[in-house]
């Protein structure tokens, strides 16, 4: 295959993965991370998980948006044409901020699903500890050093691309600047770093915590005769369960495409059609992830459905016929407040 037709089938690989499917799951996974905040931040919802839930989903939130401003939009107007204004000036302009935002994001996402997912496991496996360090105060200072580790890692990356205006027909174009280019940096902080910190070291993490939560509950199934709040516990431990093994799954193209990176170069990652293909799969997962937890909270959570019908009959102006809705047996999050704010 030429050099050509290479560039034309990873353009309309990426307009199909990126810019058509991408853009309807972020359109979907934005609406669905609005209303999780909407529902999650119910008065019955005042639990230090509840923190962590509505934090991921503003942070995914801005996953997407990066997403789609980052990689949908060029992808459209790389195929079609129909955008090259956006791709000419926008883009350039946009990009040495949204690529940054969007790593920042994506970092913070790894990072309160390790949390909370660590916040399950003291809870399960631990709970004579939960009590003390699963409180809604703790949550919340977490959150915020989660988010502030998340900026801290990613500084660098603000410096890696800088404007230029060029002198033929006045445009501005992104260039590298001497960080950005510099070989040593991006071999250590962008291949090897981010592909450890943020990818490979994550995944077996959370892969070890859930095949504990997984062997916790199997053993509690065994025991037929739960209390309300063995009920509870266990509704919440499948919530995230399903939560952490949707985001491996989601993050499992990602192990090889980073090693790939660090493999290969970019010149010969851009003439490798499964290269390209691998690049675009877990690019598309990555948005995928960010967009999906609402519809699982919906399906599992059986407290977060109905807070959410309520939620929708009292929009629509629909009377509730059963007012028994203030006892939920089941609910998708912990409730370990110990008087914290």
């Amino acid at each position: 295959m030429n050099s050509s037709g290479l560039i034309y089938d990873a353009s309309a690989l990426q307009y199909g993965a990126w810019g058509v499917s991408g853009s309807l799951i972020s359109a979907l996974g934005l609406l669905g991370n609005v209303l999780s905040i909407i529902v999650l931040s119910d008065h019955r919802f005042r639990s230090s998980t509840s923190v962590y839930l509505i934090c991921l989903a503003v942070v995914d939130m801005l996953v997407l948006v990066s997403m789609l401003l980052c990689f949908s939009l060029p992808a459209i107007s790389n195929y079609t044409d129909q955008l090259d204004f956006y791709n000419s000036e926008i883009f350039p302009r946009m990009n040495p901020y949204a690529y940054p935002l969007a790593l920042t994001a994506q970092t913070c996402s790894v990072f309160i699903t390790v949390a909370f997912t660590i916040e399950r496991y003291i809870v399960v496996c631990k709970p004579l500890k939960a009590n003390k360090l699963c409180t809604v105060k703790r949550a919340r200072r977490y959150a915020i050093l989660v988010i502030l580790i998340s900026l801290i890692y990613n500084v660098p990356r603000w410096f890696e691309f800088k404007l230029s205006d060029t002198n033929d027909n006045n445009t501005t174009v992104q260039m590298l600047t001497a960080l950005g280019d510099n070989q040593l940096y991006n071999y250590i902080y962008k291949v090897y770093m981010y592909t450890i910190i943020i990818v490979i070291g994550p995944f077996l993490f959370l892969l070890c915590l859930n095949a504990a939560l997984v062997r916790t509950l199997h053993r509690a199934n065994r025991n037929m005769q739960q209390s309300k709040h063995s009920a509870q516990e266990h509704n919440i431990t499948v919530v995230i369960i399903i939560v952490v093994g949707t985001f491996l799954v989601c993050q499992l193209p990602s192990i090889p495409d980073n090693i790939c990176g660090a493999i290969y170069s970019s010149a010969e990652v851009r003439e490798s059609p499964n290269l390209i293909r691998l690049h675009t799969l877990s690019n598309l997962m990555v948005i995928s992830n960010s967009a999906v937890n609402f519809f699982l909270y919906a399906v599992f959570g059986k407290k977060f459905r109905r807070v959410f019908r309520l939620k929708l009959n009292f929009c629509f102006g629909i009377p509730i016929k059963n007012q028994q809705h203030t006892d939920f047996t089941t609910i998708p999050m912990i409730n370990t407040n110990n008087g914290a704010v």
